[in-house]
């Protein structure tokens, strides 16, 4: 199902009713409601056990799900909620029960489900987008892959620490929506002859640094740059970024373009870039 799920949060009242009308209620064998990684988030531990600390049938609510041709049960919401309910011994919960949903159909209505909690992250989203089959979040994907990186999707805050794997998508969604195709495919080209995908450098605060940079020295010369980055440790780029950030004030970002400025800069008596204003 191709299309932009940007405007999912605002999907009309009476296409959920639609999907209702090809549904019913029933009380379902939790053992038998499964989960599809490929676009659900991952569970939370700390989430099921404040569930089963203050547990009560009562409060659990209608779990969300998908029965799929082979008859197989996919929970579309409330996985937390039905997994509490599974180690507390429960048998059965209520359902309601979609039919007849394609996989990028269960993945859209995750979305729509999820789209206004502020539990799901930005790289959960962009997990379920894929799935629902998002042609911006393909696009974006498949740039990445283009310079040999993967999201990961297990880690929405600091990374994985593994080389090439990138979590922070927020960040490459808002190059994409902002600058477009070409831009992102600058900003990850950089990345990635500068540092090689050292982990480091795939922060949201370094991909926006260098995004900000390439447009405010649109005539920077790139081989240069990359020459200069590969001589800066990422690490202390990013040290230096927090310091610019902090006297200059602003988003460590902000902070990173400025300390790609001046290793830019450094020891350059030609072709210098202008002051930064």
């Amino acid at each position: 199902m191709e299309g932009n799920l940007a405007n999912v949060k605002n999907i009309e009242r009476e296409e959920l009713a639609d999907h209702e009308r090809d549904s019913f209620v029933d009380f379902c064998d939790v053992e038998q409601i499964e989960t599809d990684v490929r676009y659900q988030r991952a569970l939370s531990e700390t989430k099921v056990r404040a569930i089963m600390k203050d547990f009560d049938l009562r409060a659990i609510g209608m779990i969300y799900v998908s029965m799929r041709e082979d008859g197989s049960l996919w929970v579309l919401d409330g996985q937390h909620r039905l997994e509490a309910a599974k180690r507390m011994g429960i048998k059965k919960v209520q359902c309601r029960v979609y039919i007849g949903l394609s996989r990028e159909e269960e993945a859209r209505l995750f979305y729509y489900f999820n789209a206004n909690r502020g539990p799901v992250s930005a790289l959960q989203r962009f997990k379920a987008k894929l799935v629902a089959g998002d042609g911006e979040a393909r696009r974006i994907l498949a740039i990445a892959k283009r310079h040999g990186f993967v999201i990961e999707y297990q880690y929405s805050r600091g990374g994985s620490g593994m080389p090439r794997c990138i979590a922070a998508v927020g960040a490459l969604e808002q190059i994409y929506r902002e600058d477009g195709e070409r831009m992102l495919d600058r900003v990850l080209d950089v990345i990635n002859r500068a540092w090689d995908g050292d982990p480091e450098s795939l922060k949201g605060q370094i991909f926006l640094g260098v995004r900000m940079f390439l447009k405010r020295f649109p005539k920077a010369d790139t081989a240069w740059l990359i020459k200069r980055l590969r001589k800066t440790s990422v690490s202390e780029l990013n040290r230096q970024a927090q310091s610019y950030a902090q006297v200059l004030g602003g988003h460590a970002s902000v902070g990173a373009a400025r300390a790609i400025y001046a290793a830019y800069n450094y020891r350059l008596t030609k072709n210098r870039l202008p002051e930064w204003d």
